[in-house]
């Protein structure tokens, strides 16, 4: 993503025109969005914590897989998979 700055000495316009090119290419197409919730970034990451945060989220190394349920925390997963690791 380019840096993007408007002078003070720059007009409205120019402003306008440079705020608008960031939402529409900075950030990209919300259409894209890989969830429900496409009215803004702030809406699609919202539902992706209530998702996480209701349901749990799978972790996994390729060759193991381990669900990390609500109430349970990564701390807790990654010290039960290195005692796992390490002395099983």
């Amino acid at each position: 993503m380019a840096t993007r700055s408007v002078a003070t000495t720059d007009s409205l316009n120019t402003l306008r025109t440079t705020v608008n090119a960031i939402s529409g290419t900075d950030i990209g197409d919300l259409a894209t969005l890989g969830t429900t919730a496409k009215s803004s970034i702030v809406a699609a990451v919202n539902e992706i914590n209530t998702s996480v945060t209701g349901t749990g989220f799978t972790m996994s190394d390729g060759s193991t897989t381990q669900s990390v349920v609500t109430g349970n925390t990564v701390l807790a997963f990654l010290q039960k998979f290195y005692w796992y690791r390490c002395c099983c």
